[in-house]
């Protein structure tokens, strides 16, 4: 994966995000999520929750989500479906983001395709490290 940042004054940040697996893996420690400021999402509560950092891709039907959307903290139950951790973030993007299928990753501790019926707990035994990214979410195209 390859992620490319670019500032601009006019419209602040801008951000150009091309994912390349391979190239991901050697660059993956670079983007930490201590960089950026995100925000906090709570969804469940319980001894059985987890705190995962999401990057959120700005691409297709998100290409206009504004900066201060893209990375967020969600705090899901990791006996919860993955489909809950979609439909927490689509919540928290609001209007017109809220209704667009996203695709989600694991990208730490390992890298993996999340599918909406798998629990999280398939993906996260414990709680991972707080200074990376560990899921990144883009928009579902329509023929996945």
């Amino acid at each position: 994966m390859e992620l490319l940042a670019s500032y601009d004054n006019t419209n602040h940040a801008s951000y150009l995000l091309n994912f390349f697996p391979a190239r991901y893996k050697a660059c993956r420690g670079m983007w930490k999520f201590s960089q950026f400021s995100a925000k906090i999402i709570e969804m469940s509560s319980g001894e059985d929750n987890i705190i995962l950092h999401c990057l959120i891709v700005p691409c297709g039907q998100l290409h206009a989500l504004p900066r201060d959307q893209v990375m967020q903290a969600v705090t899901v139950g990791r006996s919860q479906a993955v489909s809950v951790l979609e439909a927490t973030i689509q919540s928290r993007l609001g209007a017109p983001f809220n209704n667009i299928r996203l695709k989600i990753r694991q990208v730490y501790p390992r890298e993996a395709l999340m599918q909406p019926q798998d629990l999280i707990s398939t993906f996260f035994n414990g709680q991972p490290r707080e200074d990376y990214f560990h899921v990144v979410a883009q928009p579902l195209l329509g023929s996945e």
